[in-house]
């Protein structure tokens, strides 16, 4: 019997007939409109065909697509997606960077790297130091100050350098020991005294000259007091009728006590030998006076909410700064910028009905404080206690008619120009040494260090030519300390910008000497002196050292008090100096800077007094170490082989990148 084909099938009548076969159905993977409307089978016999159900009811067959989603295999919950080698080639790229910021070399031996993990360095202890004494008693110092080579990394710098580690054994025992932590002062200092023990206040006579010397060699450079308001409250004092309050008490002996400071300034200007001392007794006299002022704390803090309040104490961390021991500077400053802002000090408020004079004074004491902070911040590395976006104030407006000095020349409006450097002080150090600006890319922080240097440029211009830093000081006797004042608070700024992009002048930087990945630190907007920080900083050093010139001088001789408070930018110099000496012996001026170096510690041993011993925050000792390191290296330089690698103390080749130390 034959077989009927695969495909079709046979259906038998009874009378042995056979019906021809019919193909089989095929379903469309899609249906059309109707059949899914009423949800039955679609049949149609080919794909462009019409469905039997639309034939029959006589409807337009119709059809539309629904495009499916792509169906992708979930992963379990345990499964981890998995990295290319491009991946793990990163990763490792930036745990080497993270190992080698952190002083641990990658290349070495894999036992003392494990012996370095179990005690990490971060990044951010390298550029701090805190030096702790016996007691506990702690000194915090940060990147953006001048004695940065003392830190972490600096030390350790001086030490590949020279090739030994006596130079890291001396310090490191300097800092952990504290013997040489400046003394704190007695506490019984700020404690409140009885009536009967205070210092009984001078004769009007002889308060008047005091008085004269304040307002006329301290108060016009730093207008605290409004004369007028002041002169009511003293004359006052002495008719029987004391105003009350203590702070109209302390803020009469702090005026008596800096009138007695500033004392030297008038004998200097007005006789032909310069007293660059206070004798008879006056420097015991100026802090007994001082003494009275400082038991009015309690009260100034806690009771006296007043502008006179602030006024006393701004005018008490002044004063400290002549001391050694700037810390009760620092925490006087930012109780009177506390209550300053306790009182709208920041803010205008104009439509509060205050005086003219009033609104004067309010102003001129909150950019004094300002000022005082900001160098405090850049000096030692502390964050400021100010912000600039809370300050809603404008600065003082300009006086260029302050009238005419003693020898008939013009007088310049150094407190304007003061305020201006104080505003660029936080962009640096906001800009380049906050925590924050340390993440930035390497071409963001260069162009801040570009525009910061215009500033500071324009800055400088705008100066009259007789008191511009960088060229000769011709300004009258009665305004030459502060601008003396200015010109190293100058050349102190210029350095710290530019001390943030030291790490980049050269192509061959300390990161891509070590393997780091490099960050692009080119751009063609760049000014070319970005590039030439390294000399920079060291021209600065030089330039600020040489105003000490003005102090040896016969005819510009300071007095010892305001050369206490300005010790700090000669001694940053003579780091910055030290450290140049140090990378590059060969350099042309090597002897000439020793020789400026070996000036500065002159006058350290100048200062060195029995009242006053020279324990400054770094100790002389340390400097004096720090000149005879110096010197010995120039001397092996000078004196022995010509080849391009210099040799350390023990043999050992001199690392080959710049200074790294002062990278932020």
């Amino acid at each position: 019997m034959e077989t009927s084909p695969p495909n079709l099938r046979a259906i038998w009548t009874a009378h042995g007939s056979v019906i021809s076969p019919q193909p089989e159905y095929r379903y469309p993977r899609t249906a059309c409109d109707l059949c899914k409307r009423m949800k039955i089978r679609c049949k149609r016999q080919g794909e462009d065909d019409d469905c039997e159900h639309c034939v029959a009811r006589k409807s337009t067959c119709s059809t539309t697509f629904v495009t499916r989603k792509r169906r992708f295999k979930r992963l379990s919950t345990n499964d981890a997606p998995r990295d290319t080698p491009k991946d793990l080639e990163s990763r490792i790229r930036r745990l080497e960077a993270v190992l080698v910021a952190s002083g641990i070399n990658p290349n070495a031996d894999p036992a003392a790297i494990a012996q370095e993990v179990e005690s990490p360095i971060d990044l951010s202890d390298q550029l701090s130091s805190l030096l702790v004494d016996k007691g506990g008693t702690t000194q915090f110092l940060g990147a953006s100050s001048g004695f940065a080579l003392f830190l972490p990394r600096g030390i350790r710098w001086v030490s590949e350098q020279v090739g030994s580690q006596f130079w890291s054994r001396h310090v490191d025992g300097l800092c952990k020991a504290g013997e040489h932590l400046p003394p704190k002062g007695d506490s019984e200092f700020w404690h409140p005294m009885k009536a009967s023990e205070r210092e009984p206040l001078p004769p009007k006579h002889v308060a008047d000259t005091y008085i004269k010397f304040f307002f006329d060699y301290f108060n016009i450079v730093l207008p605290l007091y409004d004369k007028t308001t002041f002169i009511a409250l003293y004359n006052q004092q002495y008719s029987g009728q004391s105003p009350n309050g203590a702070a109209w008490y302390a803020s009469l002996n702090v005026a008596i006590c800096l009138g007695i400071m500033t004392r030297p300034l008038y004998l200097e200007n007005r006789a032909a030998v310069p007293s660059t001392t206070l004798g008879d007794g006056a420097q015991d006299k100026a802090w007994k006076y001082f003494r009275n002022a400082s038991s009015c704390l309690v009260d100034l803090l806690f009771k006296e909410s007043n502008l006179m309040a602030v006024q006393a104490l701004c005018a008490m961390a002044i004063i400290q700064q002549v001391s050694f021991d700037q810390y009760p500077s620092y925490i006087l400053i930012s109780s009177a910028i506390r209550m300053a802002h306790a009182m709208g000090l920041h803010q205008k408020l104009d439509e509060l009905g205050l005086g003219s004079v009033d609104m004067v004074q309010r102003r001129n004491v909150f950019w004094i404080l300002y000022m005082i902070d900001k160098t405090i911040s850049l000096r030692s590395g502390h964050p400021s206690t100010m912000v600039d976006d809370d300050i809603g104030i404008d600065l003082p407006e300009a006086n260029p008619q302050l009238g005419l000095a003693a020898d008939g020349s013009v007088l310049v409006d150094i407190f304007r120009y003061q305020l201006q450097m104080s505003l660029l002080e936080s962009r640096i150090v906001t800009e380049l040494y906050s925590t924050r600006s340390r993440i930035l890319p390497t071409l963001q922080r260069l162009k801040s260090v570009d525009e910061l240097d215009s500033a500071l440029h324009a800055w400088r211009d705008s100066l009259p030519v007789e008191v511009r830093p960088g060229e000769e000081i011709r300004a009258c006797k009665d305004q030459l300390t502060p601008v003396i004042c200015l010109h190293f608070a100058y050349y102190n700024c210029l350095a710290t910008l530019h001390r943030a992009s030291i790490h980049y002048s050269s192509p061959s930087s300390y990161a891509g000497s070590l393997g780091e990945p490099m960050e692009p630190t080119f751009d063609e907007q760049l000014n070319y002196r970005v590039s030439k920080s390294q000399n920079i900083c060291v021209a600065a050093a030089r330039w600020s050292i040489r105003l000490l010139s003005y102090v040896d001088s016969a005819s510009h001789a300071l007095p010892d008090n305001l050369m206490r408070v300005m010790i700090y930018y000669p001694l940053a110099s003579f780091v910055s100096l030290f450290s140049n000496i140090i990378y590059d012996p060969y350099d042309a001026n090597s002897i000439s800077d020793l020789q400026l170096m070996n000036s500065v510690t002159s006058l350290l041993r100048t200062l060195a007094t029995k009242d006053h011993p020279s324990q400054l925050f770094l100790p002389a000792d340390l400097f004096r170490k720090l000149s005879e390191v110096a010197e010995e290296f120039v001397q092996k330089a000078h004196l022995g082989s010509t080849e391009q690698t210099l040799l350390g103390f023990d043999g050992t080749q001199k690392s080959s990148y710049a200074l790294d130390w002062i990278n932020p």
